[in-house]
């Protein structure tokens, strides 16, 4: 083996270890994204627990936002879950307009 072999296997050696900082950097920078997106989402999902809350709190307030929120929650909430998750709330809002149920069309 003469020097100029060596040589080679020094720079190849080089290459591999700035390839594995290089993958290093992208795995940490991509895992610093993601830890942005989850906190943008946490911060979405916060505003949409204000508002909600803000809404259902002022529906109960008056007859006529009570009538609107609960027509747009029978006509809008369409998974069986979901319906489930909002129906005492729901019933709330129909006692504070005094509506009844709306009727569900024939199958």
């Amino acid at each position: 083996m003469g020097d100029d072999d060596v040589g080679d296997v020094v720079v190849d050696l080089g290459a591999q270890e700035d390839d594995a900082v290089f993958q290093q950097q992208i795995a940490e920078t991509e895992a610093k994204l993601e830890r942005l997106r989850q906190r943008e989402k946490a911060k979405d999902t916060r505003c949409k627990i204000v508002f909600g809350a803000l809404i259902m709190t002022e529906a109960l307030k008056d007859p006529a936002g009570a009538r609107k929120l609960a027509h747009l929650a029978e006509t809008k909430i369409t998974r069986d879950v979901d319906k489930a998750a909002v129906a005492a709330f729901l019933e709330e809002l129909r006692r504070v307009h005094g509506g009844a149920q709306e009727a569900k069309p024939a199958a």
